[in-house]
C-alpha cells in the first residue's frame, strides 16, 4: 500500500507539517564617489566648485559585503567631456580586505583599463568575499584637469558617475548600483 502524506494525517490523526513564509535580506555592494579639488578661494569652494586647469581627484570606492558574491561584476567610471584625464599622477586600482586595513593592488583575477574618457574593473567571473571575513573594498583613485572649453561656465554642474553592472548566479542582468557626484 502507498500513503500520502495528507491521507497519514487524516487517518493516524496526525497534526498537518508547518508552513512558513520567510524573507532574507541580503546586504548589496555599495559604490560611494567623492572629491577633493586643488584650490580654495573665494567664490572657489574646495570640495564643490573647479574653475578652468583646476585639478580634481576623485575617489570611486566598491564595498562588498562580507559573505557576498558578485557575478560578472564590471565598475565604469566615464570621465565628462569637460574634464580631461591625467597620467600623472596615473590612477591607482587597489583592493583592501578589511574595513581598516591597506590598500593593496587588486587580487588575482580582476582587471583594470583606463583609457582617455573612462576607467573601469572587471572583477572575476564570480566573486566571493566570505562570511566573517569583513566588508571589503575596491577603490580607484585619478585625477582630472578642468578642460579649457566653451561648456564649462562658472555655476553650470557637472556630474561625474561611477556603475556597478553585475549579474545573478544564472547571468540574468541585475539592476546596476551607481554613484554621481557633482562639481560646478
Amino acid at each position: 500500500p502507498t500513503s500520502t502524506p495528507a491521507a497519514d494525517v487524516a487517518t493516524r490523526g496526525l497534526t498537518a507539517p508547518a508552513d512558513d513564509t520567510a524573507t532574507i535580506t541580503i546586504a548589496n555592494t555599495r559604490v560611494t564617489k567623492g572629491r577633493g579639488t586643488s584650490i580654495t578661494a573665494t567664490g572657489n569652494a574646495a570640495t564643490t566648485q573647479a574653475t578652468i586647469g583646476e585639478t580634481i581627484t576623485y575617489t570611486v570606492d566598491v564595498k562588498i559585503p562580507e559573505g557576498t558574491t558578485v557575478f560578472g561584476g564590471q565598475l565604469v567610471d566615464t570621465i565628462p567631456s569637460s574634464q580631461i584625464l591625467l597620467g600623472t599622477p596615473a590612477p591607482e586600482y587597489t583592493y583592501r580586505t578589511t574595513p581598516t586595513g591597506t590598500f593593496d593592488p587588486l587580487p588575482a583575477g580582476f582587471t583594470s583599463t583606463t583609457t582617455a574618457t573612462t576607467l573601469g574593473v572587471d572583477f572575476p567571473a564570480s566573486f566571493a568575499n566570505p562570511s566573517g571575513s569583513g566588508d571589503d573594498t575596491l577603490q580607484i583613485v585619478y585625477t582630472v584637469r578642468v578642460a579649457d572649453i566653451a561648456g564649462n561656465i562658472r555655476g553650470v554642474d557637472v556630474k561625474n558617475s561611477a556603475t556597478l553592472a553585475q549579474q545573478s548566479p544564472t547571468g540574468t542582468a541585475l539592476a546596476p548600483i551607481s554613484s554621481s557626484i557633482t562639481t560646478k
